[in-house]
């Protein structure tokens, strides 16, 4: 049952507050250690770094994708593309690389700033943590799938 507003049933206001007393009810009911309890201040300012430094390297892609979109408001949502986007990875022990292959995008233009993502990332010869390989970004062409296989 959903309160509020969302894609849940819509109640009344009186509706809304009987649910609400009746689930303030139970969270009571349960034992402590089954509780939700609010972050300490430590934990909060910890996860909201996270956060931050999670920001901050969104939108330095962002800055990067820029550089080759002709529209610059499509840049944010291309990185978040690319983020939710398929991926291989491919360790090479040998060579002591991880190649993270990136799946084609919506359009060629993408796909496009797709590879100048790739290159930036790569140049930055940044070791994947806990072991000795470098990472090495690629997009993978169309011309690299089997015949029988779409991106």
């Amino acid at each position: 049952m959903s309160i509020g507003s969302g894609a849940g049933p819509r109640f009344s206001s009186p509706q809304r507050q009987v649910t609400l007393d009746q689930l303030q009810a139970e969270h009571k009911d349960l034992p402590e250690t089954e509780r939700f309890t609010q972050l300490r201040t430590a934990k909060k300012h910890f996860v909201d770094t996270i956060k931050l430094i999670a920001y901050r390297a969104e939108t330095m892609l962002v800055q990067i994708a820029r550089e080759k979109l002709q529209r610059h408001d499509d840049a944010r949502s291309l990185v978040r593309q690319v983020f939710t986007s398929t991926v291989d990875l491919c360790p090479n022990p040998d060579q002591k690389t991880l190649t993270v292959r990136l799946h084609q995008l919506t359009t060629a233009a993408h796909d496009h700033v797709l590879d100048h993502l790739c290159a930036e990332l790569t140049a930055t010869e940044t070791t994947y943590p806990g072991t000795d390989l470098r990472l090495v970004f690629e997009p993978i062409q169309a011309s690299q799938f089997p015949r029988d296989q779409d991106s």
